[in-house]
């Protein structure tokens, strides 16, 4: 059978234009250090690489301080008031309070059962009141001599304390910022505190020596001595500890004093200023 032409279009149309076929796309070169082909794709940038179109970051004006980087030591002066503040508290503050009173109720309880051996043995003298009389010696001696190392030990370490706030006092002087400080509140606890105990042991061993004097404690009658000798050592154990509260508020306060002072220690002593 004959092939029919294809039919003709109508006047005035333009037969349809033919179809292209479709462009392959150009292939970019595997080996390294070879140009790409033309027409090929540029390479996406990498992640590090700013993106077209953002804005870099300002570098710092000459001027403004450079922000602190992460683990930097912090300044001396924030180091100096940490110090500040470790030192006076481990010198005056509360819990050193309550570490004295707790020194004092221990010497006194010590020397208490202490006391009462001595008086138990003015009496009949046995062998059951030896026996007691060594056995309350020895509980007394366990509560009074530990007190007694640990006040003698704090007062060695107030010193070392007391030492390294003159020293930090003496530099980088802020009397607005060290006025936290002065602690002015416990300090004025610390004496009023201190000063009660020694009126109690003043007043107790006096009032031991009145009364030995007038009942004979000091008279040929030798079992009269443990008594005396109780009544003093009970108020010698509140007024010691409480003269070294009174000593260690007074010294806080001095040194609090020269803290706050806006004129230095050296332009005190040479006199003022020209």
């Amino acid at each position: 059978m004959a092939a029919h032409p294809p039919p003709s279009p109508p006047p005035g149309i333009s037969p349809p234009a033919p179809a292209k076929p479709p462009k392959q796309a150009a292939q970019v070169p595997t080996h390294e250090g070879e140009p790409p082909a033309q027409g090929a794709e540029p390479p996406a940038p990498d992640g590090d690489a700013p993106a077209q179109g953002d804005t870099p970051a300002a570098p710092p004006a000459a001027g403004d301080p450079a922000p602190p980087a992460a683990g930097d030591p912090a300044p001396p002066r924030e180091l100096r008031e940490d110090a500040l503040h470790d030192l006076t508290r481990r010198s005056i503050g509360p819990a050193k309070l309550g570490l004295l009173l707790l020194f004092v109720l221990g010497l006194e309880l010590g020397w208490a059962l202490v006391g009462t051996a001595l008086v138990a043995l003015d009496d009949i003298v046995d062998a059951f009141t030896v026996v007691f009389a060594v056995f309350l010696t020895l509980l007394g001696a366990l509560a009074l001599v530990p007190s007694a190392v640990f006040l003698v030990r704090g007062v060695r370490q107030d010193r070392s304390v007391r030492a390294e706030l003159k020293e930090l006092a003496a530099e980088d002087r802020d009397p607005i910022g060290d006025a936290r400080f002065n602690r002015a509140a416990i300090t004025v606890c610390w004496l009023l505190v201190s000063l009660a105990l020694v009126t109690a042991g003043v007043l107790i061993s006096a009032s031991a020596s009145a009364t030995g004097g007038d009942a004979g404690y000091l008279a040929s009658d030798d079992t009269t001595y443990s008594r005396f000798t109780y009544t003093l050592g009970a108020g010698v154990a509140l007024a010691v500890p409480g003269l070294l509260g009174v000593a260690k508020a007074v010294a806080h306060h001095c040194w609090a004093a020269r803290l706050l002072d806006p004129v230095p220690a050296a332009r005190a002593r040479g006199g003022a200023h020209r």
